[in-house]
């Protein structure tokens, strides 16, 4: 598994924690501001964070966030849990 984002915290600092809480694998790229033009056209709505996992790309931090918490076990099950 491998989470894609700039070298700051911002939108990937709760798909790092969590992944991290959860004990899962992963690689932490970061990239650098000056080389985001090259790497948008090849991105998924040309933005980051992005997630690899099992030959496939996620995009949206909302979304990855749900999928790395039910991958690691911290996402209630319990659909009212999940609401609050």
């Amino acid at each position: 598994m491998e989470i894609v984002y700039f070298n700051i915290e911002g939108r990937a600092l709760d798909l790092r924690l969590a992944a991290a809480v959860g004990e899962l694998e992963f690689k932490d790229t970061r990239i650098e501001f000056k080389d985001f033009p090259q790497l948008k056209p090849s991105l998924p709505f040309g933005q980051v964070p992005i997630l690899k996992d099992a030959g496939k790309t996620y995009a949206q931090s909302m979304p990855i966030l749900k999928y790395i918490g039910k991958k690691a076990g911290l996402y209630p099950k319990d659909e009212s849990e999940q609401m609050g």
